[in-house]
C-alpha cells in the first residue's frame, strides 16, 4: 500500500502556492479541492506565514468555551448573592412593618373602644369592637377560601 502523501505546506513558498491555487504538478484534483481550499496561511508580526492547524484550533476553542464558562458561573454566583442578600433585607422590613401595622391596628382597637365606652358603657363598646373584628375576619377567612379553591381547580381541576 503506497503512503499517503503529506500534502500541508512545509515553507513560505508552498503557503504562497496553496493559497493562490497553485498545487504542485503531482497532487491530484481532489487534493486541491481539499483543505488547501480553506486553508489560507495567517501572516505573523514580522510577515512570515504563521501555519493554524486544527488541533490549534480546537484547543484555541475549549479555552475559550472554559473562559466563558467560568465567567458566567462566576456571574451567576454574584447574582444568587445578591439575591440572596436583598431577599434577607426583604424579610427583615417586612417583618418590621407587619409589627408596625400590628401596633396601628391595636391602636385603632383600643381607640375604638375608648371611643365607643362614653357612649354606650365600656363593656357594650368591648362587645361591639370585637363583633366588628369578627365580622372582619370571617370575611378574609372567606376570601382567603375562595381563592384556595380557585387556586387548587387551577393546578389540579378539583372542585372543593
Amino acid at each position: 500500500m503506497p503512503k499517503r502523501r503529506d500534502t500541508r505546506p512545509h515553507d513560505a513558498a508552498q503557503a504562497d502556492q496553496a493559497a493562490d491555487g497553485q498545487a504542485a504538478a503531482d497532487t491530484s484534483h481532489a487534493a486541491r479541492r481539499g483543505w488547501r481550499r480553506f486553508f489560507r496561511p495567517a501572516t505573523g508580526a514580522d510577515g512570515a506565514h504563521a501555519h493554524r492547524w486544527l488541533s490549534d484550533d480546537v484547543s484555541s476553542f475549549y479555552h475559550s468555551a472554559r473562559d466563558a464558562w467560568d465567567s458566567e458561573i462566576a456571574f451567576q454566583k454574584a447574582r444568587a448573592r445578591l439575591a440572596a442578600r436583598l431577599t434577607a433585607r426583604i424579610a427583615a422590613l417586612g417583618c418590621l412593618a407587619l409589627t408596625g401595622l400590628f401596633f396601628v391596628a391595636m391602636a385603632l382597637v383600643v381607640g375604638a373602644v375608648l371611643g365607643l365606652a362614653q357612649c354606650v358603657g365600656p363593656w357594650w363598646a368591648t362587645a361591639i369592637v370585637a363583633g366588628a373584628l369578627a365580622l372582619i375576619t370571617l370575611m378574609a377567612v372567606g376570601a382567603a377560601r375562595s381563592q384556595w379553591r380557585r387556586l387548587r381547580h387551577a393546578l389540579f381541576g378539583t372542585e372543593g
